[in-house]
């Protein structure tokens, strides 16, 4: 009562919309001695309006071909007594079969005069028999994009799926009764502006983040207009002129590095690992070991995460896919690893390539290539990667 006593100080009681009722918890808590299990949480709804739900279409359907597109039967029946609206109870009759449907009970929806331009207008679902409703054809085109939204958050989420979320990039439980990711974007997407700016306590979280992928507000995508970031034409090495270079399974310098030779010193072991796999795929057109400071990407927190690799694949049948891979050694498997982990399938996810010929390294160039962002242990390696290639 303290927060819903505060906000109507502060926004004033008219824009008091409502309670949004999200059940909590997933199982019944058995503690409580009354009998009672408190298995719900209320979200409170201060505004204008809210968005609503996303009108899908699905029960609308054309199977008479009315030229003004698919329909769905809505009901006329009213909801008022006879001595509350008169206008609205009387006989409702066909002049085409002469069938008299007669007056439910609580009355028709609409008065007579409605109700006649309903039937001109060839509106009016007729029953074959007296003892049914005639119905009103409800056109899809007419109606607006988006319908109400229950009170009742209908998504299967729990505290505890927001706990396990926190403990996974946290490794902790410092914070009590965290919410899903889930619950935050479907509360995110109720607000009908698109501009609205979002206030966000915790300095930047994965679901708006997410939201604003989806919104198009983050954009990850390849540019046309000359302003990505570019592939250097040179590197520079410190490895004195015959020194070791890095060889493929026969014996062989690594052909598709974009830079060659492929110095042994300058990659680690394991990075050795993963250039001459990358290098013996059929399917690879070329790779380049990512450097820090180089080509990053920025998530929901702090600083950017810097791919191992950039590599580009052509398999037959498809267009194309550009992958950065992050590889992490099997001891670093920590809360970095799960936060890059999440970004990198957040950006895989809101990846959108324009289509338009451009020119320049990692620039679309109109075939409809993709992009991937993929982090791997390094002991998963050599399962992993092949699935990439």
């Amino acid at each position: 009562l303290i927060i819903y006593d505060l906000a109507l100080e502060i926004f004033g009681s008219d824009n008091y919309l409502g309670q949004f009722i999200w059940k909590s918890r997933q199982n019944k808590d058995n503690r409580n001695k009354s009998g009672l299990s408190n298995d719900h949480e209320y979200v409170l709804i201060i505004g204008k309006n809210i968005q609503g739900d996303q009108r899908l279409g699905g029960s609308f359907d054309n199977p008479d071909q009315d030229k003004r597109g698919p329909w769905s039967s809505g009901n006329m029946v009213g909801m008022a007594s006879k001595e509350a609206r008169p206008n609205l109870h009387y006989d409702l009759i066909d002049l085409n079969s002469g069938i008299n449907y007669g007056c439910p009970p609580r009355g028709w929806r609409y008065g007579p005069e409605r109700m006649k331009a309903l039937i001109k207008d060839e509106r009016i679902l007729w029953p074959p028999e007296s003892t049914g409703r005639p119905r009103e054809k409800v056109f899809l085109e007419e109606l607006d994009d988006f319908t109400n939204t229950s009170s009742v958050i209908n998504l299967p989420v729990f505290t505890r799926d927001g706990t396990t979320t926190f403990e996974r990039i946290m490794e902790s439980r410092e914070f009590g009764f965290p919410k899903p990711p889930d619950l935050i974007e479907f509360l995110v997407s109720q607000h009908p502006k698109d501009n609205a700016l979002i206030l966000d306590s915790f300095a930047g979280s994965q679901a708006l983040f997410k939201q604003d992928l989806t919104d198009g507000l983050i954009q990850f995508r390849l540019r046309i207009d000359g302003r990505n970031w570019r592939m250097p034409k040179t590197i520079f090495t410190t490895e004195p002129e015959g020194a070791d270079i890095l060889t493929n399974k026969a014996g062989l310098p690594l052909e598709r590095n974009l830079f060659a030779p492929v110095y042994k010193a300058e990659l680690n072991d394991e990075e050795q690992r993963v250039a001459v796999m990358l290098d013996d795929a059929s399917t690879l057109k070329w790779w380049h070991r990512n450097a820090a400071g180089a080509y990053g990407l920025q998530g929901w927190r702090r600083g950017r995460i810097y791919p191992d690799f950039l590599f580009a694949v052509k398999r037959p049948g498809n267009n194309g896919e550009l992958i950065a891979l992050e590889t992490k050694g099997d001891h670093l498997q920590n809360e970095d690893t799960a936060y890059k982990s999440a970004l990198l399938s957040a950006l895989t996810e809101g990846f959108k390539g324009d289509n338009t010929t451009s020119v320049g390294q990692l620039e679309l160039t109109g075939s409809g290539e993709t992009l991937r962002c993929e982090l791997i242990l390094m002991k998963d390696i050599k399962a992993e990667l092949p699935r990439l290639l």
